[in-house]
């Protein structure tokens, strides 16, 4: 890991903190930005020259590297083209479950969620489609399924979180699992969209604690069916 990716790493890791904890019923990113703007402004009302340069340069960084974080949901992802994830001695069969962590957007009925690094459940149905469940407190969890022939793209590479950097997969796909997508145009989609737009595209990463079982959750998202 450089140190480059080290410290945006952290960044990341520092933002995703502060945009999810909660001081005085405000997020502390929230009282952060506040800060550095008055410290900002005591140096403009006070007409101190270096010190409005000073204050009015963190100003911009802390408000560059919050809406830089959550732009980038909090991780870094770098493709590694050398990586091979050969195929694993068994195929995952069906209902077989694999424990991984999971980043990305998850759903359940009329609410979603933006998780980083959370634990989970990855496996394949019968139809040949496959779900992530991630939990979401006690007897509450949140989905992801990813059908096949909506992957658009999948990457292997690094994923960067904090000061962590672990062998990751990338998958960028189409879903009608969202809440923006209505009961009926679900049962309704035939492959063209629904309300005559393209479905949501959603990206997920994914690791393991395991390659074994990296490699396992690879082949199975390539195969069709």
């Amino acid at each position: 890991m450089s140190q480059f990716q080290t410290i945006i790493g952290r960044l990341y890791g520092f933002a995703f903190v502060a945009d999810l904890t909660y001081f005085l019923g405000y997020r502390r990113s929230i009282w952060y930005r506040a800060a550095v703007a008055l410290f900002f402004l005591y140096a403009l009302l006070n007409i101190h020259i270096p010190l409005m340069i000073v204050s009015g340069l963190l100003l911009v960084f802390t408000f560059w590297v919050f809406w830089l974080a959550k732009r980038s949901g909090y991780v870094t992802f770098i493709t590694k083209t050398d990586v091979a994830l050969a195929p694993p001695d068994d195929s995952l069969v069906k209902d077989q479950r694999v424990a991984v962590r999971a980043t990305g957007l998850f759903s359940v009925v009329n609410r979603e969620r933006y998780l980083v690094q959370k634990s989970a459940d990855f496996w394949r149905v019968g139809v040949g489609d496959h779900i992530l469940m991630v939990s979401n407190g006690p007897n509450s969890y949140l989905y992801q399924f990813i059908k096949p022939q909506e992957i658009l793209q999948m990457s292997a590479g690094t994923l960067y979180f904090g000061s962590r950097g672990e062998l990751a997969i990338e998958v960028v796909f189409r879903t009608d699992w969202a809440p923006s997508v209505e009961t009926e145009d679900i049962a309704y989609y035939v492959g063209s969209g629904y309300g005559g737009r393209p479905l949501p595209k959603r990206t997920v990463y994914i690791t393991c604690d395991s390659p074994d079982d990296l490699r396992l959750v690879w082949h199975s998202l390539t195969k069709l069916g």
